[in-house]
């Protein structure tokens, strides 16, 4: 079993899902960030506010990064993606959230814990996270703050209550504008 060292970014201003998904894919492919297309990875999708679900996505190399994007903001609840980054053996996941269920209001970025063992997996963690976020407009940028960490933080809960909790808090990562 394996834990996750998470990263909170919460944009500055509620966005439109597609679009700037579809704007920030293209970024994220020029810092060598790309969705992880493999037979085993999928999109998760988050639960509604009133609990709906969603099946998974099982994703394939033949879908096209707009059609993963299209099956992402189909979905008002958003969810998570795996993408591959050539510095690091496990995928990176990036995980779309939203409170309101209509504007993508932030994103986590997750790394699998087997790929920092040493400081010098933190040293890569924490560039490739400086260089995701100077991709979007943020408000914040803190981490660790998964489940695993002594900084949890629940992003389910209400996000006033997240922002008190996070403005309370001291994290390994923090990144505020």
């Amino acid at each position: 079993m394996s834990w996750f060292d998470v990263t909170f970014v919460l944009l500055k201003e509620k966005v439109d899902p597609l679009p700037f998904l579809v704007d920030f894919h293209k970024e994220l492919a020029a810092i060598n960030v790309v969705i992880d297309k493999s037979d085993q990875e999928f999109i998760t999708f988050n639960d509604t506010k009133a609990g709906e679900e969603k099946e998974i996505v099982e994703l394939n190399e033949s879908m096209t990064i707009e059609e993963i994007i299209r099956q992402l903001c189909s979905w008002k609840a958003l969810g998570l993606i795996c993408y591959r980054h050539p510095d690091f053996k496990f995928p990176v996941s990036i995980h779309y959230l939203t409170w309101d269920e209509r504007s993508l209001e932030g994103f986590t970025i997750g790394f699998n814990g087997k790929d920092h063992i040493h400081d010098l997996e933190h040293h890569k963690q924490d560039k490739l996270i400086g260089e995701i976020s100077s991709l979007v407009n943020y408000k914040l940028v803190v981490g660790d703050v998964g489940p695993d960490s002594e900084t949890f933080v629940n992003l389910e809960q209400d996000l006033p209550v997240v922002i008190d909790e996070i403005a309370n808090g001291t994290f390994r990562v923090e990144i505020r504008n």
